[in-house]
């Protein structure tokens, strides 16, 4: 086999694995995206749920605004981090400075 034989199959196997990655990154987002769209529901349904019982209890003060509040806090956390300002895959360079600190 020849040298630019070799050096085309090696170009085609980083593409290969750089492709690979970017699928692995994508499915990471996509079950992040989902995740946080469950969490929504989930703090929908809780909301609702304290309504329902703050109603049924007689009213009074409005407790319920502290689960809003409080499940509110993760819901934009888990914005941020699912929607947010992406940071890049880290470099080699990068990833070899983390080992040689081990």
């Amino acid at each position: 086999m020849s040298d630019q034989q070799s050096a085309n199959q090696q170009s085609a196997a980083d593409i290969d694995g750089d492709t690979k990655r970017k699928r692995k990154a994508a499915l990471k987002l996509i079950e992040k995206k989902r995740a946080f769209w469950r969490f929504v529901g989930v703090w929908l349904l809780v909301s609702a749920g304290c309504v329902v019982v703050w109603l049924f209890s007689g009213g009074g003060l409005f407790w319920p605004v502290w689960v809003f509040l409080a499940m509110g806090i993760g819901v934009v956390s888990m914005g941020f981090g699912t929607f947010g300002k992406r940071r890049a895959a880290p470099s080699e360079a990068e990833i070899q400075r983390e080992i040689n600190k081990m």
